[in-house]
Parts: structure tokens; C-alpha cells; sequence
């Protein structure tokens, strides 16, 4: 028997929360517990479907500090489709992720991450983990804590499949004797020390 797995999005702060409709993949936003806006880069809201905004909260669960317009760092599209479940709340297509999760290439724009795990995965038995960092617009830096030593021929391929999905990007990569946690014990994926903010770039 197969049982499907549903998505919630929703903060530590008790701000928004959203989940997936068994219907749909869309993310329907329970108004009982806060109003969520989108905004787009210029600070209005987000009116069409698929523009990216950030999504600013405010909780109704919160009652000794209550955050208003509380700003998430966290981007989504929103969706102008009726569902067919027939709930009649405002839905998000696809929650993209925290900005400090997004590269900025070389033009200043925002690229999501998402795609830069394919070449450490084409190498998962060698790797015992992978953190990406970077410190400029347009370049990145791969750490790797190696379990085996790599040739030549496999730097080419993870620095060729990078480039093949982020153009305008130069990357190094580097092997390293082991990539530290969080305070929290926590692994970051990436590493983003470009003080972003959505509609500075």
C-alpha cells in the first residue's frame, strides 16, 4: 500500500503556516493562523502567478509578542488557480526558500541552489559532505571533506556539472579535513556571507 507524504511550511515564530492540499501540490495558507502577504522586490504585493515574492507574516497564535508584518526571508510563487478541493484560501504554487539559501551570480541576480547538488551526487560514495560558500557576487567556493582522494578527471566533472546549470558563475573547489556544524548542530548546505535582502540585488 502506498501512503503520500504532505508538505507543511510554517516558522518557529508562529507567523504563517501553509500546507499542501491532498488535491493539488499547492500550499493553501490557513488564514485562521495569521495573514501572510507576498512582496515583490519593490515592496507591493505580489499579484500575478509565478512572480516571486518574499512572505511577510502576521501570527494570530502569539500572544505575549506578537510579530506584525514580520519579514520571513523567505520567497514563494503564488497561485491564481482555483483548487478543486474547494477551500477558498489564497494558495502558494512553490516555496522557493530562505534567501541565504540563493547564489548571486555575476549580474547581481539571485539564482536558487537548488540545482547545485548535481555534481557532489554523481560522486556520493567518495564524499563524506560538501558545503558551498561564497563571499563574492558571480563565485563560489566548494568545500569537500573526501572520504577517497579524486582524480583530475572527477574535479573536471563536479566543476563542469556545476557550470552546466550556473553560467554565470566561476567556482573553485577545495578539499577540506571536515566542515563544521552550527552552534545547533545544525549542516548548512550553503554558506551565503553577501548581506542579501530581497530587492538589493
Amino acid at each position: 500500500m502506498k501512503y503520500r507524504v504532505w508538505s507543511f511550511y510554517g516558522h518557529s515564530e508562529r507567523a504563517v503556516l501553509a500546507g499542501e492540499c491532498e488535491k493539488s501540490t499547492y500550499y493553501h495558507i490557513q488564514p485562521e493562523y495569521g495573514i501572510v502577504e507576498l512582496i515583490n522586490e519593490d515592496g507591493n504585493a505580489v499579484t500575478s502567478e509565478d512572480e516571486l515574492g518574499e512572505i511577510v507574516a502576521t501570527g494570530f497564535n502569539n500572544f505575549i509578542c506578537p510579530f506584525i508584518r514580520y519579514r520571513t526571508m523567505d520567497l514563494a510563487a503564488l497561485s491564481d488557480v482555483k483548487c478543486e478541493c474547494g477551500r477558498d484560501y489564497v494558495s502558494l504554487k512553490r516555496v522557493e526558500g530562505r534567501l541565504q539559501e540563493f547564489f548571486v551570480d555575476k549580474t547581481g541576480s539571485l539564482i536558487t541552489s537548488f540545482y547545485s547538488d548535481e555534481g557532489p551526487r554523481n560522486f556520493a560514495d567518495k564524499i563524506n559532505a560538501y558545503q558551498y560558500v561564497q563571499n563574492e557576487p558571480g563565485r563560489v567556493l566548494l568545500n569537500i571533506d573526501a572520504k577517497n582522494k579524486f582524480s583530475i578527471s572527477e574535479i573536471d566533472s563536479l566543476e563542469r556539472t556545476f557550470l552546466d546549470f550556473y553560467r554565470r558563475f566561476d567556482i573553485e573547489i577545495k578539499f577540506v579535513g571536515h566542515i563544521p556544524r552550527t552552534k545547533r548542530g545544525k549542516f548548512k548546505f550553503l554558506v551565503q556571507k553577501l548581506p542579501i535582502e530581497f530587492g538589493n540585488f
